[in-house]
């Protein structure tokens, strides 16, 4: 009989969540958390999420409809006129950094196949 079990890197926690996050992502406490639930999955659950998305994502081209389609005919799509672009968010929120700073780390689908990406290269 063979071991085949793969191994697997196992990364330590990052020192500034050893401790777990300071305050809650919504919150202050637990029933803070269950009504912004709520309004995530209410009849006019869109109105909320088109308010969340316009306050926390750069736009380059700006939404219409928050939702089209549905999960029971699988054409769900979500801001389909919309258009932005995550590193955007990500390099904003950390200042104004050295431009051939590592930014962000490409991880490619085989074991070596990646890179790192520079602000500079983002912006």
């Amino acid at each position: 009989m063979t071991d085949s079990t793969e191994s697997v890197p196992i990364h330590p926690v990052a020192p500034r969540l050893k401790n777990g996050p300071k305050t809650p992502h919504l919150g202050p406490d637990i029933d803070a958390y269950r009504a912004a639930h709520a309004l995530t999955v209410a009849d006019d659950s869109e109105e909320w999420w088109a308010k969340v998305a316009r306050e926390t994502l750069h736009w380059h081209t700006p939404f219409h409809s928050v939702r089209v389609g549905g999960f029971e005919t699988g054409d769900i799509a979500w801001f389909p006129e919309g258009g932005l672009n995550a590193s955007y968010k990500l390099c904003g929120s950390l200042g104004a950094p050295v431009s051939r700073q590592d930014c962000h780390h490409l991880r490619g689908d085989e074991p070596g196949d990646g890179r790192l990406i520079t602000f500079a290269e983002l912006l």
